[in-house]
């Protein structure tokens, strides 16, 4: 007798994750997961309130890092909480390394005197990337210090995007 097979083509790319963390028993990962979109939806919303143009996102990510976009391929601004605190940056992610490294030597050079506060310049050497990032204490367990995280996420984006513009925008970064 026909019958139609029902077989799952696609699915959401959380669902699975959330699936396999709770047949673990890993709610630890879950609620760490749940806190990083509740905190990154809130910021979107802050960041589109101010109207500054930054994304068109509004559901926030899941991980530890909230990309947002630069309006060229190859290079994206991000906000995150890694283990030594926040970060906001600018990544340089050209398939080619040497693409990178010279985004980054360009970046570097013309960055420093504008920005006004202390970058770190990470080359990361054998990876696909290259960053340039300011940071500062902070954990996403620290639910009471969320809006101070968003003022400096905002802020530190500020600084970093008008230093870049008053270097001469991405462009000159393209072809250094």
């Amino acid at each position: 007798m026909p019958a139609p097979l029902m077989r799952l083509v696609v699915q959401p790319n959380d669902w699975g994750k959330k699936v396999k963390a709770i047949a673990k028993g890993d709610t630890a990962a879950s609620d760490r997961a749940l806190a990083y979109q509740e905190f990154w939806t809130r910021f979107l919303e802050a960041v589109h309130d101010r109207k500054l143009g930054w994304t068109t996102s509004t559901k926030g990510s899941p991980q530890n890092w909230q990309s947002l976009p630069a309006g060229m391929n190859g290079m994206s601004y991000a906000c995150t909480f890694s283990r030594s605190g926040l970060s906001s940056e600018i990544f340089f992610q050209d398939p080619d390394p040497a693409v990178n490294d010279a985004r980054f030597a360009a970046a570097r050079t013309k960055l420093e005197p504008t920005y006004g506060n202390t970058l770190s310049y990470e080359p990361l050497q054998a990876r696909k990337g290259c960053r340039i990032a300011e940071y500062r204490k902070g954990d996403i367990g620290n639910g009471d210090d969320w809006p101070e995280y968003m003022t400096w996420f905002i802020d530190a984006q500020t600084r970093l995007r008008t230093a870049i513009a008053e270097a001469g925008g991405l462009a000159p970064l393209i072809t250094p």
